[in-house]
């Protein structure tokens, strides 16, 4: 498999397209996802037969009109010869809306009575783990949107988004505000955007304050240092469909951030320096996460 795993959706125009776009963005978080918008008129085309051969998985949306239609049909005829893995997504309850042929043969996905239920059988058959749907997190309370983090539940490239956030949005000003405004201004040369020139400004710093002697802001820079490192070094660069890792990593940083803040509460008598350092460190990252998958979903929606 290539760097995320591929789904090709099967479904019948005559359905109309709203479950299978929403099937499509919510599997986009997971996979790369191909169905096809042409009408079918006509011959098949050989192109989407190409793309069948292209994905890792076929996946047929079994309805009345898939069952009957031609189309759907050639397209599972093609993917059964070239021994295509295939999973189905059962829409609908009731005589007529499945075939037991094909419910003996695959593994199926049963969304007739809840979608989240039929997605999470789905990408376990596929991914083999339960992942859930963009529409699940949105509404999670924050515990639980923490613990699908440090699960693996949530996609790799939320994770990432998130764990860059803390670095960049978060860890910079609680810094910017510890060593004070004209002193920052002095040691910074510019504000980082991106998590590697957050890094890369830590350590010059870290440097600086060394050859200052100035023990106790050298120690604070190096745990920043090290969290930094752990960002750019093992976060950023994972492939997009290693969840687990991700996630641990991010929840990771996200925790070690706080506890940096824990460290110094106890230590530190400069009391009004530590308000406004507090203020960044006490940070909600399921609002973070919210928002993420938020814009990821409209994305996916402009996708499909």
């Amino acid at each position: 498999m290539a760097n995320r795993p591929s789904v090709y959706i099967s479904y019948a125009h005559t359905d109309g397209m709203d479950f299978v776009r929403r099937l499509g963005f919510a599997l986009g978080m997971y996979m790369d996802v191909y169905w096809s918008r042409r009408v079918p008129m006509g011959e098949y085309p050989a192109s989407l037969y190409a793309e069948i051969d292209k994905c890792d998985f076929f996946l047929f949306v079994m309805t009345p009109y898939s069952l009957a239609d031609g189309w759907p049909q050639k397209e599972l005829d093609y993917a059964k010869s070239h021994e295509k893995p295939i999973a189905l997504a059962r829409v609908y309850s009731g005589e007529g809306t499945t075939d037991p042929r094909l419910d003996s043969k695959y593994l199926f996905g049963d969304f007739s009575e809840d979608f989240e239920t039929g997605f999470r059988r789905l990408t376990t058959l596929m991914l083999t783990q339960p992942y859930s749907s963009w529409e699940s997190f949105s509404a999670a309370p924050t515990n639980v949107l923490l613990n699908y983090l440090k699960a693996g539940v949530i996609p790799c490239v939320i994770a990432k988004q998130v764990g860059e956030w803390v670095i960049v949005d978060k860890v910079w000003g609680a810094i910017t505000a510890e060593l004070g405004a004209k002193r920052a201004k002095k040691l910074f040369s510019s504000t980082p955007m991106t998590a590697i020139g957050f890094l890369t400004q830590g350590k010059a710093i870290t440097e600086q304050l060394e050859k200052m002697k100035d023990k106790r802001n050298t120690d604070l820079f190096k745990q920043i240092v090290a969290l930094g490192e752990l960002c750019v070094d093992k976060l950023v660069p994972l492939p997009d469909n290693q969840h687990i890792a991700a996630g641990q990593i991010a929840y990771d940083i996200i925790t070690q951030t706080k506890s940096l803040i824990e460290v110094k509460q106890m230590a530190d008598r400069d009391f009004e320096k530590l308000h406004v350092t507090k203020t960044f460190f006490e940070f909600d990252a399921a609002e973070k996460i919210r928002a993420a998958i938020g814009e990821e979903a409209r994305r996916s929606r402009g996708m499909y």
